[in-house]
């Protein structure tokens, strides 16, 4: 995996589930030191399925020492940004491609 740079668009993997709305998935990421949960536009799924597993489109904001804040397309219930180490974005190389 290259290294990342502010700008890259990630794929993360996601967990989905139907939304309020068609075009909308109710979506959960598992990473540490927590897990993200919210609404996002079918749109910005690699794979826009109605349910199960696919990954959802996050852009690099930024960087604070070895960790990376991600910005996850979609409604947030808890936070939009997520702050996460460098080394989990690498160790997840398998299922997140970088894009320009």
């Amino acid at each position: 995996m290259n290294e990342l740079k502010v700008g890259d668009r990630l794929w993360i993997p996601c967990e989905v589930k139907p939304g309020p709305f068609s075009n909308e998935r109710l979506a959960r990421i598992q990473l540490p030191p927590g897990e993200w949960v919210g609404f996002v536009d079918e749109i910005h799924l690699k794979n826009p399925v109605p349910a199960g597993e696919t990954w959802v489109l996050a852009r690099v904001t930024d960087f604070v020492g070895s960790e990376v804040i991600i910005f996850i397309q979609g409604e947030a219930l808890n936070n939009s940004q997520v702050r996460v180490s460098q080394d989990v974005v690498k160790e997840a190389a398998d299922h997140v491609s970088v894009e320009a």
